[in-house]
């Protein structure tokens, strides 16, 4: 009720009706209405609004009920009193969203990136000014909100598609706040996705080993470089490609196969710790979407214990000689593996133990002093030579080694004699 009337008679009619002197705007009619009876203003809808209009001037009549009925008028001004209102968010999501404002916004971009559209809210009293905030939802302080603009942007280097915090998506409690009196404020929620960007994969340097005396397509000691590898985008997971792109192994080393993370000996390549003990691998890793990194990989050869080689030896040695006379020069063994130790033995054709050979030096000499040109010429030996090394096991070679007995011009033996002949025999 905004106005009761005072009268010594009862309201028959009332009428009400703009005159030429009120605002424009909404009809007075449309928005007040008077009790006929008591002569009461009241407010008919809910249609006062000060921002649209402040007062409204309208005409009232009261009537009695005497013979004949008599009547006066009066001009009747009502004044809306402004009253502070909370701000309206401006909604930009389509298909009837909760949200204020759907946003999205690509994986590690840079402090500043403008996130959306500005967030923009609707104060209906008249010189107000808004400030806007962020309230809850900026998880680690990814966001930060003009305050004036309603500007949001990124505020840290930490948006990040794959976090399992956020799973790639933020919702934030946004405030809108009056300097009215009383304070008021609204507050509305935005979603801001954050999109997927393929990301390099990194790939860190690793150490391997493989034996000398591999062959073709053997793998390299140790997992598949899936170990070494990884990638923070799902879609890369399994799908890694590697490559051997450089380094000395270039040509040794290679891939299982297109799809493979294991390295292996090349086809038709051979290793030799004592010619090459290492090798260097410029490994390549590549991601679905053509992202790269590499990292080198050392690649140690195993030394694997070789066999010693002996050569067949001929040797003259005289009939008659005196025990550990020397028989022709050393024999010769060679052993690929650095710094071993080989050991010389006769392990046939000689069951009379005629000859010996230095177990260290390989030097053959004469055992027993029983060589006789006219009784055996020659002598053909096996002799076996036998490395040192631990790897595996020993392994030894063996050689024929052929003594020739040269003849010696030996002295006559002339046996005593007793003999008898006839005195006076003739010349």
């Amino acid at each position: 009720v905004l106005y009761a009337a005072v009268s010594t008679g009862s309201f028959k009619t009332g009428r009400f009706e703009s005159v030429c002197f009120a605002r424009a705007g909404l009809s007075a009619e449309s928005v007040f209405v008077v009790d006929g009876a008591s002569g009461e203003i009241s407010v008919r809808s809910a249609l006062v609004d000060f921002e649209t209009q402040s007062s409204y001037s309208f005409e009232v009549t009261g009537t009695d009920d005497g013979v004949p009925p008599l009547s006066d008028t009066a001009i009747v001004v009502v004044s809306v009193t402004d009253v502070n209102e909370v701000a309206v968010f401006d909604r930009q999501c389509g298909g009837g969203s909760s949200f204020i404002q759907c946003a999205n916004v690509s994986e590690n971009r840079v402090v500043g990136t403008l996130v959306g559209q500005a967030i923009h809210a609707v104060d209906q009293d008249f010189n107000q000014t808004t400030a806007y905030s962020l309230v809850s939802g900026n998880v680690a302080g990814a966001f930060q909100l003009g305050s004036v603009s309603g500007v949001l942007s990124v505020a840290r280097n930490v948006l990040n598609f794959e976090d399992t915090v956020t799973n790639g998506e933020y919702v934030l409690v946004v405030r809108a706040t009056d300097n009215g009196s009383p304070v008021l404020y609204a507050e509305g929620t935005v979603h801001v996705e954050v999109l997927d960007v393929n990301e390099a994969p990194t790939l860190k340097n690793f150490s391997r080993s493989i034996d000398e005396d591999a062959l073709g397509m053997q793998s390299v000691s140790g997992s598949g470089l899936l170990v070494e590898a990884s990638d923070v985008d799902a879609a890369d997971v399994g799908a890694l490609r590697f490559s051997v792109v450089g380094g000395s192994g270039l040509n040794v080393f290679g891939m299982q196969s297109v799809d493979s993370d294991v390295l292996v000996l090349r086809s038709g390549a051979s290793l030799d710790f004592e010619s090459v003990s290492q090798y260097a691998v410029v490994m390549q890793v590549r991601d679905h979407g053509g992202l790269t990194a590499m990292a080198t990989g050392w690649i140690q050869l195993v030394d694997v214990n070789e066999p010693p080689v002996l050569n067949d030896a001929s040797f003259e040695v005289n009939e008659n000689s005196a025990v550990n006379t020397l028989v022709g020069g050393t024999l010769s063994a060679t052993d690929p593996d650095i710094g071993q130790t080989l050991f010389y033995a006769i392990t046939g054709g000689d069951s009379g133990s005629t000859f010996k050979v230095g177990a260290c030096s390989g030097q053959v000499q004469v055992a027993r002093a029983e060589l006789d040109f006219e009784a055996r010429r020659l002598y053909t030996m096996i002799v076996t030579v036998t490395d040192d090394g631990v790897y595996k096991m020993r392994l030894s070679d063996t050689a024929v080694v052929n003594v020739t007995i040269r003849d010696v011009n030996e002295a006559p033996v002339l046996q005593a004699a007793s003999l008898a002949v006839n005195e006076n025999s003739a010349v």
